[in-house]
């Protein structure tokens, strides 16, 4: 009986437990932004100070950079889902930060730092939801890709370098379904030059056609 009664208590906790452990807001200072550099930027120089943050001045610069503290009211009930975890260059290294939807309709980029517990992946439910994803943010990277990648140069032989690069388009597209061509490319050309392969980005650029200004 006293055991059945522990086991009861336990599965009463449970629930508790995984509310608790769902992502969400851990500050009302939380920044959030439509650009993944500008997130980045602006926990860096404003972190969790609200009364800095609420400068008139400084929220202006903030809604001119796409950014605002938009979920202060709201921050701890606001349902967050992670979308994408990449990272953007700061003058003083690489900054993390998570692509996320929030309350099931909104996208924004925000630092991880204003995030605590476990996010879990956003799922679409229908095909407009394509519309919180815009192409334009095609340089970040998604971190899955960007742990696994390697160099050309590192590699041994041209087969090699083929299949890895074959494995490099195939894992962005199936990351990122609704980007072109084009972005896809420009995605892996950011991965290069990010791990600083300058072998390969020199031999690119070597194999480029020259453009004549010759009628």
């Amino acid at each position: 009986m006293k055991t059945a009664i522990i086991i009861t208590a336990c599965m009463i906790g449970l629930p508790q437990l995984a509310s608790a452990a769902q992502c969400h807001f851990k500050t009302e200072a939380a920044i959030v932004c439509t650009d993944p550099k500008n997130a980045a930027i602006a926990f860096d120089r404003f972190g969790y100070a609200t009364s800095e943050i609420e400068k008139s001045y400084n929220l202006e610069i903030l809604r001119e950079s796409g950014c605002g503290i938009r979920y202060k009211n709201t921050y701890k009930t606001a349902s967050i889902e992670q979308q994408a975890i990449g990272k953007v260059a700061l003058q003083d290294g690489w900054a993390k930060v998570l692509r996320v939807i929030v309350n099931r309709s909104d996208m924004y980029y925000v630092s991880p730092n204003y995030i605590e517990g476990t996010c879990r992946k956003f799922v679409p439910e229908t095909d407009t939801i394509q519309s919180l994803a815009p192409s334009a943010d095609a340089s970040f990277d998604s971190q899955d890709n960007d742990d696994h990648f390697r160099c050309p140069e590192s590699l041994s032989s041209d087969a090699e370098k083929e299949a890895a690069m074959k494995e490099s388009l195939l894992s962005i597209a199936k990351q990122h379904p609704k980007f072109t061509l084009r972005e896809i490319v420009n995605a892996r050309m950011h991965l290069l030059e990010s791990h600083h392969c300058t072998q390969t980005l020199e031999k690119m650029q070597a194999n480029q056609p020259s453009t004549s200004t010759t009628p």
